[in-house]
């Protein structure tokens, strides 16, 4: 995502342009009392481009698999996970003799914002609403019955005005694609599947809560 920020061709396209767009909207909110009430413990730590083109990615990766309600919370989970590095990196930067595995885990680094599934899905619905609304509009937000999306009403689409562009200058999050290397097994106590999964914990079920699965065994 760095890499992406430094690159003048990258920058210099229309996409990118609506995503900073979204940006200058995003810095609007966070000086309004109603963000701050909305997100009291890191309000000041959301207003980042950053988030815009994670969410961006998100939806881009999942929109057609499942629905609005489904999206929010994989996008809030990938925002907060994205504010925990963050929080981690600068804490090494600051004492390069930490040690690691006595680090705030993913799950404290939540519970110390209070961060709960309610407000994980207000975060993510926050930001796809930044990119579905007026001057962004990348995105566009409809009502449909699709047993697919396990019975959601509300479903995302692309805007047909971007679709083209979208489909030429794909970006998705690399946990999207297919791994290169051998996934970390799953077991009772531990998270298996990418890498990462040690510490950002997913479940192995992904989708919506509506379908009522029940995991036993990891």
């Amino acid at each position: 995502m760095k890499n992406k920020l430094e690159d003048s061709k990258f920058l210099n396209h229309r996409l990118v342009n609506l995503l900073f767009t979204a940006k200058e909207t995003l810095s609007i909110y966070s000086n309004h009392y109603t963000f701050k009430k909305r997100f009291p413990l890191f309000y000041d730590k959301l207003n980042k481009i950053e988030y815009l083109m994670l969410t961006f990615s998100l939806v881009i990766a999942y929109h057609f698999r499942v629905g609005h309600t489904s999206l929010s919370i994989i996008t809030g989970n990938g925002i907060a996970y994205l504010m925990y590095k963050e929080m981690i990196k600068n804490k090494i930067k600051g004492n390069k003799d930490l040690d690691i595995e006595n680090l705030t885990s993913y799950k404290q680094f939540k519970e110390s914002l209070d961060l709960n599934q309610e407000k994980i899905l207000r975060l993510g619905a926050f930001f796809i609403d930044m990119l579905s609304t007026f001057p962004a509009d990348i995105f566009e937000r409809s009502i449909q019955f699709d047993e697919s999306k396990y019975g959601e009403l509300a479903v995302l689409k692309i805007n047909s005005e971007h679709l083209e562009e979208i489909k030429k200058n794909i970006v998705i999050p690399p946990s999207s694609l297919p791994m290169i290397c051998l996934p970390n097994p799953w077991s009772d106590n531990s998270y298996g599947g990418y890498l990462e999964n040690k510490y950002e914990q997913k479940s192995l079920i992904t989708g919506s809560t509506h379908h009522k699965h029940v995991l036993k065994n990891k």
